[in-house]
């Protein structure tokens, strides 16, 4: 399984996944590159939407299938409970019409919901087909998808969720770094420092399985070296970007999925010339119903 690490305070949420997708068969990388966390940012439901288990299957990719359905949904913004329900009822129908032995699939939804105008309440729900423990390979799926929605509901100085998807081993694997990152959430660290605790945890993951499968070939490496970071604050303002090693490999590669403009497969290659001269090539798929939208890139000001 990959792994996919989500939390959220009263200001920010952050989703860090690994890129890769592993082959059923033989257990070798198909893709480094696979996007696992969309940002999806409506007036009642600002949230990521990542996902880990089954990711390519004939002329299924779980990434565009997702990305599709959350494009559909966002046009009549729903509440939380509809947003869920539908999405949860979606998978089942989809994923029934997959040729395949092994559909184990998992969502993850982390963010705010409005409760009321000008309040929002920090949540997580997971959507989910699991029957047993996802990350034993003896772990089955069911016919049909189920969903749990977590919520903030006690009054606490230090509200936040987490929540640990894919290979959930390591939480009892690593205990001493998820301690520090709930301790990074309840007080409410910089939006950057949690993020990075993620991909420190993610990073950690993929060597501990790399030294696994050294001293044992049989072993399956399923999290991969690079990581995805999606970062949102609660007024729906995002920040995305791809790392391996500490060091950013691709500006905007997660989709975004707002009202007014929804984006796919952005792909950012930027130069510089002898004379400090920066261009960007930037590529992609872009839906607007807005003219004059304003991009972003890190490290770039004024783009």
């Amino acid at each position: 399984m990959s792994i996919l690490l989500s939390g959220a305070t009263p200001y920010c949420a952050v989703q860090v996944s690994d890129m890769q997708v592993t082959a059923f068969a033989d257990g070798q990388p198909l893709s480094q590159k696979q996007r696992k966390s969309i940002v999806y940012s409506g007036d009642n439901v600002r949230c990521l939407v990542g996902w880990t288990g089954l990711a390519i299957i004939e002329s299924h990719n779980t990434g565009d299938w997702l990305h599709g359905q959350l494009d559909a949904i966002i046009r009549d913004d729903p509440p939380l409970p509809v947003l869920v329900e539908t999405l949860k009822n979606s998978a089942t129908l989809h994923f029934a019409t997959l040729n395949v032995k092994d559909k184990r699939c998992e969502f993850v939804l982390v963010g705010w919901f409005r409760v009321s105008p000008n309040r929002y309440a920090a949540f997580s729900a997971v959507i989910s087909n699991y029957q047993g423990r996802p990350w034993e390979l003896s772990a089955g799926h069911g016919v049909a998808f189920h969903s749990a929605v977590s919520v903030q509901t006690r009054p606490s100085k230090h509200p936040y969720v987490l929540s640990v998807s894919g290979y959930e081993a390591a939480i009892k694997e690593m205990p001493l770094y998820f301690r520090g990152l709930c301790r990074l959430l309840k007080r409410r660290a910089g939006v950057a420092v949690i993020s990075g605790a993620c991909r420190q945890i993610a990073a950690e993951i993929a060597v501990r399985q790399a030294k696994r499968k050294a001293a044992n070939p049989t072993f399956t490496k399923t999290v991969g070296d690079s990581q995805l970071t999606v970062e949102l604050d609660i007024s729906g303002s995002a920040n995305t970007f791809s790392s391996k090693d500490g060091t950013i490999t691709n500006s905007l590669p997660a989709d975004v999925i707002y009202p007014v403009i929804t984006t796919k497969d952005m792909q950012v290659d930027r130069t510089v010339d002898a004379d400090g001269t920066i261009r960007l090539k930037i590529k992609g798929w872009i839906k607007t119903n807005r003219p004059n939208i304003v991009m972003a890139v890190p490290g770039v000001p004024g783009v």
